[in-house]
This record gives C-alpha cells, structure tokens and sequence, in this order.
C-alpha cells in the first residue's frame, strides 16, 4: 500500500511539474500580450522563437528571442513590423553557428542574425552598446554570411 501511495505521489508531482512548466511560458505570453508565431529549429538544441503583438495600431509588431539549449541567449527583441505574417526560414552558414532569420517572401531580406558562438546577435542591441554599434555588428555578420553563400545578395533589413 506504502509503494502504490509514494507512485501516485510520484506521479501527481511529475503532472504537477509539467503542467507549471507549460503554463508558465503560456501566461508569460498572455500577460505580455503576445503569442509565439514560430519556431525555427538550428539544431543542436537551438532554436528562435518569433512572437507577434496580439494589439496593435497600424501593422503587427514582431519580437524574437534565441535560445541555447535551456539558456535564453538573447532576450525579446523587436524587429520587424509587418502584415501579413510571412512565414520565416533559417539560413545558415559557419557549420550552422551563423544563422540568419528571413521571409519567404523576401529571402534575400536578413531579418535577424544571430552567431550561437559568439552570442552577437542583430537587431538585438546590448545594453553597454552605443546606439549605433548594433548597426556595425550587423554589417559585420551580414559579410560572414555573405562569404557562406557568395552567390546571393543579402542585405540586412532597410526599415531597422
């Protein structure tokens, strides 16, 4: 009786455990009034998130976050307004540690690059940044991308 009472402990503690796990990422997006568009998977347990704005004025806001295995490497970032929600791919390069956000109704347009080496990631500036080093580290990962794939034009989004 003892082993069927601690099982059912056991079990009731490990729903428990799941459902605040699942629910807590599910309210912390109700609260900021957003939800997950996306998910790109860049393998190796790497992933990024797109969230769009549930309220909005005149076009959809988007924010992204990246995440390392269970480590959120960059936090929500804007970068992107825009409507109709495209659909977004992953391009990859440097062995897939360069990775690159983009539409597919733009596909030479980065919306996002992100180095899981490093941690540089754009638009996402960091707070001991000056307002125009983002744009740098930008141009910086947008020509490493560039040497991966030399026979297409990217260019870094005009409207960020």
């Amino acid at each position: 009786m003892k082993r069927k009472v601690k099982m059912i402990g056991i079990l009731f503690a490990l729903v428990a455990i799941g459902t605040f796990l699942f629910f807590t990422e599910t309210l912390d997006c109700i609260f900021r009034d957003e939800y997950k568009v996306q998910t790109l998977d860049a393998g190796r347990h790497r992933r990024i998130y797109i969230y769009r704005m549930s309220s909005w004025e005149v076009s959809i806001p988007l924010s992204y976050e990246v995440w390392d295995g269970n480590t959120k490497s960059v936090e929500r970032t804007s970068f992107l307004f825009i409507e109709p929600i495209p659909e977004f791919r992953l391009v990859t390069s440097e062995g897939g540690d360069l990775v690159a956000v983009v539409s597919s109704e733009a596909p030479e347009v980065v919306l996002i690059l992100h180095d899981f080496k490093s941690g540089d990631s754009w638009p996402h500036g960091l707070s001991h940044e000056r307002w125009n080093e983002p744009s740098k580290k930008g141009d910086l990962l947008l020509d490493r991308l560039k040497a991966g794939h030399p026979s297409v034009r990217y260019v870094l989004n005009p409207y960020w």
